[in-house]
């Protein structure tokens, strides 16, 4: 028996059993709930590590029922507007006005002027486009987080403990 388990310690293989209760999640385990959502929790009641561990399950799962939200998932993405929004045509304008002056300044053709601002102001009406439309969606998922928050800070008051 020692030879078989030398021989497989020699070949660096393992056996390592794990227990898996399902429902039942360590004290540490739990606490990674409040942690990634940014609260402090604390058992103002004396409450366990393990009924803090399932109160924290607990309020957890019952806000997500309550607000819709998974901070735990990726938030979901607006769809996609179909048609232009106009910031190419907004940019392309304000570009050919700032190209056609130049020109004009330069003693070269405004025409030309024009034409080079249009393209310029076209990609960049795009760019705002696509970064106001990003921070929009940032701000969502922020507030999404922040209602959550509030719903799982309200259970876990509920049950006796200080968050903060």
């Amino acid at each position: 028996m020692k030879n078989w388990r030398k021989g497989l310690v020699g070949w660096g293989i393992a056996i390592i059993c794990v227990v898996f209760v399902p429902g039942i999640m360590s004290t540490a385990e739990s606490q990674v709930l409040s942690k990634n959502l940014g609260i402090a929790v604390y058992p103002a009641k004396g409450q366990s590590g393990d009924v803090q561990a399932k109160d924290e399950t607990d309020c957890y799962k019952w806000s997500q029922q309550q607000t819709g939200i998974d901070p735990a998932a990726p938030p979901k993405q607006q769809p996609q507007a179909t048609g232009p929004d106009g910031s190419r045509v907004k940019g392309a304008a304000r570009g050919a006005t700032k190209g056609a002056i130049v020109g004009e300044a330069t003693n070269d053709d405004a025409g030309k002027g024009a034409a080079v601002g249009a393209a310029a102001g076209a990609i960049r009406g795009k760019q705002q486009s696509r970064k106001a439309k990003a921070e929009q969606q940032n701000q969502a998922a922020a507030t999404q987080k922040d209602t959550f928050k509030r719903a799982f800070s309200a259970c876990m008051e509920g049950r006796g403990y200080a968050v903060k």
